[in-house]
């Protein structure tokens, strides 16, 4: 379940759904952020290039590592796109069907 602010806007970032633009206008206006992701990670996020698209690639997975450990997920549907593609053998996708039938 979503509780914090930074799940609701993290995620869609994540995902590709929530342009860059107006993730990095939350990250310097969001003065909470700073003091749930620590000084250092924090410094680290917004010294990201945002133009440059290996930087960013980097970035959602250094944030996605945070959320997870953060928040955990109870269904991992909330670190799927909306049109996922799934590999019904890999380990991944157990997992991810294990918790979608759990919720």
């Amino acid at each position: 379940m979503l509780n914090s602010p930074e799940q609701l806007i993290m995620w869609p970032f994540i995902r590709g759904y929530l342009p860059t633009s107006e993730f990095e206008k939350w990250l310097y206006i969001n003065s909470d952020f700073e003091s749930e992701a620590g000084n250092e990670f924090y410094l680290e996020v917004v010294s990201t290039n945002f133009d440059d698209q290996s930087e960013l690639h980097v970035l959602k997975k250094k944030l996605e590592d945070f959320l997870r450990e953060r928040w955990p997920l109870d269904c991992e549907c909330m670190a799927l796109s909306d049109l996922a593609v799934t590999d019904e053998g890999s380990e991944y996708w157990v997992r991810v069907f294990e918790t979608i039938s759990n919720v």
